[in-house]
């Protein structure tokens, strides 16, 4: 199983990529976040995604900055 997890403030995107990649039975699919504070939060807190989807141009904390 990989662990995939979406950072993106937009939560249609979010949504959308979450359905697509959880068909796959290969996938695991985590809770997604909306700001780049959340997913430093998320990993501080136990979170461990394999993979990260990570919008560069986030609020609160870009993509940039969370790398």
């Amino acid at each position: 199983m990989i662990n995939i997890l979406i950072a993106d403030d937009h939560k249609l995107f979010r949504d959308g990529i979450h359905a697509l990649l959880a068909s796959h039975e290969a996938f695991q699919m985590l809770e997604g976040v909306g700001n780049g504070r959340e997913l430093v939060e998320a990993l501080e807190q136990g979170v461990q995604p394999d993979v990260v989807l990570l919008d560069l141009q986030l609020p609160r904390l870009d993509g940039i900055d969370v790398c």
